[in-house]
């Protein structure tokens, strides 16, 4: 389609469904028409194009969701986490009204937990929206962060737990449109032992965002008068309008900042992180 504020020809309905197309220019004038050579155009699925500031309601092929909330751990050096179940079923029940397709699971096994990603990941496709939340004990290492199962050991090391990184790159590896991830758990610096494991870095394609409870090194917090955690407090007032994805981790950010003191949250001295990654 001809622009004709600008001095030349450009195509403004480029066909991404395939990878390379043929296009020719035509020009009209006084009845006559010289068409141009031919010239390939190829699309390249490489090149980074920011999903995140689309919307849920936004046209995708599908829109998937997996959400774990761990709450009863086997030992007891862990302790319970107070609102991880009622944080899971209220976000799965948002991400529904949604239209999310929706696999809301309590109290895995680490077992439990790597077989649903598995089935999680084939769910995922080319134009996918992909939203993958978990709530329960977690820690950070050397900037990685790990979701800790119900049935870790109290002498828990890191391959007893699955990566937030490889959730993510496996989220990845399927194309999909927008990848979103919500920890909603500690990212305390622990020193635990174990083998990181040989995992790639993600890739930085645009379409990534995550979304924490709390900054590095810090808690993420809840009271026990509160039905939910203070993530999710806020996170189900925002999740279902029609803004972009950063900006509503940007508003749940902003919420928690102004309407929590700082005797239950660190959210002063360590704020909460939502960005695109890496």
């Amino acid at each position: 389609m001809h622009d004709k504020t600008k001095p030349y020809l450009c195509v403004t309905a480029l066909d991404q469904t395939a990878h390379r197309r043929q296009y020719k220019c035509a020009a009209s004038y006084d009845s006559k028409t010289i068409t141009s050579d031919t010239a390939l155009v190829r699309w390249s699925p490489e090149q980074p194009k920011d999903f995140t500031g689309t919307t849920f309601v936004e046209t995708a092929t599908d829109k998937v969701a997996l959400i774990i909330g761990n709450q009863s751990y086997t030992e007891s050096t862990f302790g319970d986490i107070v609102h991880a179940e009622d944080d899971a079923r209220d976000i799965s029940a948002a991400l529904t009204l949604m239209n999310f397709k929706v696999v809301s699971l309590i109290n895995l096994t680490r077992d439990e937990m790597l077989a649903a990603c598995d089935n999680f990941y084939k769910l995922l496709s080319s134009g996918v929206y992909g939203v993958f939340y978990f709530a329960g004990h977690g820690f950070e290492i050397a900037g990685e962060n790990y979701l800790v199962p119900v049935d870790a050991p109290s002498n828990v090391r890191i391959e007893h737990c699955i990566k937030a990184q490889y959730v993510l790159h496996r989220m990845q590896f399927r194309e999909t449109k927008l990848n979103l991830l919500l920890l909603d758990m500690c990212r305390e610096f622990n020193n635990v032992g174990g083998v990181p494991g040989d995992i790639q870095p993600v890739r930085s394609r645009g379409n990534t965002a995550i979304g924490y409870a709390c900054g590095p090194g810090s808690r993420a917090y809840g009271s026990e008068n509160d039905k939910n955690g203070i993530y999710v407090k806020y996170l189900k007032e925002h999740v279902t309008r029609n803004i972009t994805v950063t900006n509503l981790l940007d508003c749940v950010n902003k919420a928690i900042g102004e309407n929590e003191p700082t005797g239950i949250s660190d959210h002063t001295t360590s704020p909460p992180l939502s960005r695109t990654y890496p």
